[in-house]
């Protein structure tokens, strides 16, 4: 069996502009989330805004809780997801 030699150590500090279009990039990625977690957040609460008032979304409240509780914990995984491939403490979390 052939042993692959350990990949290079990464510099331990990147470069000013990567730091910067990274923690650009994270920041448009949760302030993109976070209009879709709150609205959603909102209708598990039992808010209706945006939904008309005689919407057949209104019918099947428990099938809208879990729906949206599945989407609201989705978009928070990409929360997550984009701190781990941003922030240098993101290598250090096991694969």
């Amino acid at each position: 069996m052939t042993r692959t030699p350990p990949a290079p150590a990464a510099p331990a500090s990147a470069a000013p502009g990567t730091t910067r279009v990274r923690s650009a990039l994270r920041t448009l990625a949760i302030v993109a989330c976070l209009p879709c977690i709150a609205l959603k957040t909102a209708w598990i609460a039992g808010s209706h805004i945006g939904v008309p008032e005689n919407s057949s979304l209104l019918d099947h409240r428990a099938t809208m809780i879990a729906a949206n509780g599945l989407s609201v914990l989705m978009d928070s995984a990409v929360v997550v997801i984009a701190f781990l491939l941003t922030r240098p403490w993101g290598r250090r979390v096991p694969a």
